[in-house]
């Protein structure tokens, strides 16, 4: 078995990491809200929201990993509860922050042909970690992940080539 402190070790050296190169993005690249794609060439805007999703998803893959509801992994006894729960908070503020910078960035630009593939896996990392976090919440309703929709209309580009995609994008 992998050993749960080198991991816990990786995953802390690996979040940072993340953290400084997204916190060092050069002002072109600088993500805030709306404004950021509306005052851009569109070209420009793809590729922001492009940087920005890869940011995303590798966050909330990293954290997710640790989370058992979002991993389907079994608890690992030596990771503690509350390191744990931080993670879980982590995937999800990130997954929150992909979904509502894919409102935005639709919002400004409609048409979502020229979005990359591995956007669409952001937003499926994403939503997956919104729908099971609403789940074990108990707030899985129709207006709980109303806010998914965009997000979920990217998936919709390219579930005609990625098979699973096709049971979570006819749900909404």
């Amino acid at each position: 078995p992998f050993d749960s402190l080198k991991r816990l070790s990786q995953l802390q050296e690996l979040d940072q990491q993340l953290e400084l190169i997204h916190d060092n993005l050069n002002p072109d690249f600088q993500y805030t809200d709306q404004s950021s794609f509306a005052n851009r060439q569109v070209n420009h805007s793809y590729q922001l929201f492009a940087v920005h999703a890869l940011y995303h998803l590798c966050v909330c893959t990293l954290h997710s990993s640790i989370v058992p509801v979002f991993s389907n992994i079994p608890p690992d006894p030596r990771i503690s509860k509350k390191l744990t729960r931080l993670s879980a908070e982590e995937a999800i503020k990130h997954s929150s922050n992909l979904c509502t910078m894919a409102t935005e960035f639709l919002g400004i630009i409609p048409d979502k042909s020229r979005c990359p593939s591995f956007s669409a896996y952001a937003m499926f990392v994403a939503v997956s970690i919104q729908f099971k976090s609403l789940g074990a919440q108990g707030l899985l309703r129709g207006d709980s992940i109303g806010r998914l929709y965009p997000a979920i209309s990217i998936l919709e580009r390219v579930k005609r080539i990625w098979r699973p995609l096709e049971g979570l994008v006819s749900y909404h």
